[in-house]
Order: C-alpha cells, then structure tokens, then sequence
C-alpha cells in the first residue's frame, strides 16, 4: 500500500534563473509537458515567469508539479541537486511540507543557506514531549 502525500509551499529563486542556463531538455521545465498532465517524472518544477517589458523567460520558483497525490516523493533529493546546481548564483529558500494520508506522516523539506532540512512532525512532537516531562519532573 504505502501513504500517499500530497505538498504544499514552494521554493522560491532569491535571484530568478533565466531560461537560457536551464538546459532544454531539463524533467523540471513545465514545458515538457502537456497542460493535462497529472503525474511527473519529477516532483518539482520551475515556475516559469515571462518579464512584460524584456520578454526574458526566468524561473522564479520551484513548485510541486503533481496535481494528484503520490508515493515516495523525493522533494529533499531533487531541491538538493537543483541547489548544487543553481544555488551559488541563485540562491534557494523556502519550504514544502508533504501531508501524508495517515496520521502523522508530514514532513517538511526546507532550504537555509546552502542546506536542506528534512524535518518529521512526529518527531518534533515526540521531542517536544520529552521536554515537558523533563519540566514537570523538575518542578
């Protein structure tokens, strides 16, 4: 079976990338891709923005490509590599969370800096938990 997630929230580009340092046949350019598409081969794309007065194509974000929910996203691996490959001259921040069909199961990836974080509700609130115990044995 598995959960299925779906996400919500984006990274945005700090700096927009243009068009022309992505290569063509990148799986994160929407372009690839009919309007009706529902499943990606990737779990994110460039959010693509056309500047009214130059006509220059950037992308501006990088947002969850899937309109229905799926097993295994690999948010956390994919914003990873699109950092290492953009983030120097276009920095990444931002975050998505993904929201799992069964209790509990929400994890939010987010960019600081140069590093993304992979973070569990559960176990924020299994450690949040802990603390309060350790408060109520102490006073």
């Amino acid at each position: 079976m598995g959960v299925y997630y779906t996400f919500e929230g984006y990274f945005t580009f700090d700096i927009p990338l243009p068009l022309s340092k992505i290569p063509s046949d990148s799986p994160h350019l929407p372009t690839l891709y009919p309007d009706d598409t529902l499943l990606f081969p990737v779990d994110l794309l460039f959010d693509l923005e056309t500047d009214p007065d130059t006509g220059e194509v950037t992308a501006i974000a990088l947002v969850p490509g899937h309109r229905e929910p799926v097993k295994f996203p690999n948010i956390a691996t994919e914003v990873r590599a699109l950092l290492d490959a953009y983030g120097a001259e276009h920095p990444i921040s931002g975050s998505i969370t993904m929201c799992g069909d069964e209790a509990g199961a929400v994890t939010t990836v987010s960019v600081l800096g140069r590093e993304v974080i992979e973070e569990d509700e559960e176990e924020e609130e299994e450690g949040e938990d802990e603390e309060e115990e350790e408060d109520d044995l102490g006073e």
